[in-house]
Parts: structure tokens; C-alpha cells; sequence
């Protein structure tokens, strides 16, 4: 079950990450690159280009503007890490710069420096994040081979990046447009002047009131939700505060909120477990398509 993070903006004190990394058995030289990231501005400022739209973040966990180049696959991310991602504690845009070793086509050694679009410390791991276009990452992988390569597990990988940040103990992941949820991602946006720490809080009363409908019915639609609240004083703001809150429970995976016809409220994840259709996509009566090209990745979804 996806779920929503409320955080304050608080960046780790140096005492929690040097906690942080003794606790992670980290040695010496990785904690100097973790406090040269930490302690620095981003190494390189991001380009836009003829596919890509470059913008900047304003993050409420870091209390800084984050970079991005792509609106397709970096910004979608950095909602993750903001609002979904909970073990997430400090995360950094174009942060360290290092040089990787690899053999092109032709057997040559090629050694170029390589600068991943984030640096993410977590409660237990610290990784660096690259974000690619699908269509890119295959057309390098046939370009340049060994470079990026596509596991069987469905998941890329970067094998001469990640022998470098083994070395300090780093992870590597590659996040592919086929990656990311556009749907959570819409829906974050959506809400995002809902899930800061200091919205105002719904009425005490009108709060117990929408909670009390849920009582007849398991799953409330969103549309029939916003009405009956409307009836007994209360407004859109009051049922997607609770929804960003977490009072009130919506896969936020599994529809477009502003389609509130076809969105289901419970009262919590657990509710949603025993009151979800078998078959949601009959329940909605609403198709559902997908554009796929040659060579697109087919990634299976369970809905159950």
C-alpha cells in the first residue's frame, strides 16, 4: 500500500549522520565524499535540451531548490523522495563527480568522469540515483556494450559506475521513464499543498462527521464523498487534507483524483484490503490502454 510522508524540513545534524554512518560501518573515505556532497552546491548546473525541460524544486524536506532536466522521469522522482519514500532523510541533485573505466565497441579503455543526478541518504543505505530516458538507456546499451545493461530482473544497471561506488559502500540504481508511476506522480502534485506539515488541520467536528460516513459503507467514490461533505458544511480542502493526512485511505497508484468518479475512499489501508473490488477495472466500468512500441519493456503489475 502506497502511503503519504508529512515531514518538516530538518536536515541531519552532523552528530545523526556521524551516527548514521558508524551504524552502516561506513568507512573514512566514504564518509568524506558523504560530507563533501553535504557540504557543497551542486556540482554542475543541468541543461535543458530539445527533449527535455530543466526546472528547479522547491523541496520541502532540504529547505533548498533541487535541480531537474526532466519532467518525464528527475521531477517524478524527487516527488518519491519527498512525499513517498519514508526511509529517505537528505537527498542532493548533480552531487559528486568521479571518474568510471570501461571498453567501448571497438576494445578501447575510455575513462570519462560521470556525474549521477542524485544522492539520496536513507535510514539504512546511502545510494546515488541516475534518471534515463527508456528509449536512451536502450540505445546506449546498444551503443556502447557492458554499459548500461538490463537484468533479468526487469531493473537496468551501469556495471562501471557501480564498481566505483562499491568501493565506498554505495548503491547504484537506474530509474527508467518505464519506471515511473505517472499516475502517483499526477496525484502528488495534485495534493502537494495538502501533504506539508503545516496545513491547517480540518474541523474537529466536520472531521469526526466524514469519518462517521464510512461506517455504513466500506468505500465511499471520491465524488459521492465531496457531496456528502458538502451537505454538512465542509469543503474539497477538508477531504484531501484527510487524504494527504492519511485519515482517509486512496491507492493513489490506481486513479487520477480530479476523475472522482472512479476513485474509491476507505477508511484506511486495511479497509481498502477487504472492501476493494475483485475487479476494480469492472467496478469502474472504465477502460483502461496502453500505447507500445517495438522494443518497449513490458513490466506486469499485480493487482491483488
Amino acid at each position: 500500500m502506497l502511503t503519504t510522508v508529512n515531514r518538516a524540513t530538518k536536515r541531519m545534524s552532523d552528530d545523526e549522520i556521524e551516527l548514521l554512518c558508524l551504524n552502516l560501518k561506513l568507512d573514512p573515505p566514504a564518509i568524506d565524499v558523504i560530507s563533501a556532497i553535504r557540504n557543497s552546491p551542486p556540482v554542475r548546473l543541468v541543461r535543458g535540451g530539445r527533449n527535455n525541460v530543466r526546472g528547479r524544486y522547491a523541496s520541502r524536506l532540504m529547505g533548498v531548490t533541487i535541480q531537474f532536466e526532466s519532467h518525464s522521469c528527475e521531477l517524478p522522482v524527487i516527488y518519491q523522495l519527498e512525499y513517498i519514500e519514508a526511509d529517505v532523510r537528505e537527498y542532493y541533485d548533480q552531487p559528486y563527480t568521479f571518474r568510471i573505466g570501461y571498453e567501448n565497441s571497438a576494445g578501447r579503455k575510455i575513462n570519462p568522469l560521470y556525474t549521477p543526478d542524485f544522492f539520496v541518504i536513507r535510514d539504512t543505505y546511502v545510494e546515488f540515483i541516475e534518471c534515463k530516458a527508456e528509449e536512451q538507456l536502450r540505445q546506449i546499451a546498444k551503443d556502447r556494450p557492458g554499459y548500461y545493461v538490463l537484468g533479468n530482473d526487469g531493473q537496468w544497471r551501469c556495471p562501471p559506475v557501480e564498481k566505483v561506488l562499491a568501493q565506498f559502500g554505495f548503491r547504484f540504481t537506474i530509474i527508467s521513464s518505464a519506471d515511473i508511476d505517472h499516475t502517483l506522480y499526477s496525484n502528488l502534485v495534485f495534493l502537494e499543498d495538502f501533504l506539508v506539515v503545516n496545513t491547517p488541520s480540518v474541523d474537529a467536528t466536520i472531521c469526526s462527521d466524514i469519518l462517521q460516513m464510512f461506517q455504513a459503507d466500506g468505500r465511499i467514490a471520491l465524488d459521492e464523498l465531496l457531496n456528502q461533505t458538502f451537505a454538512i458544511g465542509g469543503t474539497a480542502d477538508d477531504v484531501y487534507t484527510l487524504i494527504a493526512q492519511m485519515k482517509l485511505y486512496v491507492d493513489l497508484s490506481a486513479e487520477l483524483l480530479v476523475d472522482r468518479k472512479h476513485v474509491w475512499v476507505f477508511i484506511d489501508p486495511e479497509a481498502a484490503n477487504l472492501n476493494r473490488p475483485a475487479d476494480r477495472y469492472v467496478d469502474y466500468a472504465k477502460a483502461k490502454y496502453a500505447s507500445i512500441s517495438e522494443g518497449a519493456r513490458y513490466i506486469p503489475v499485480s493487482y491483488t
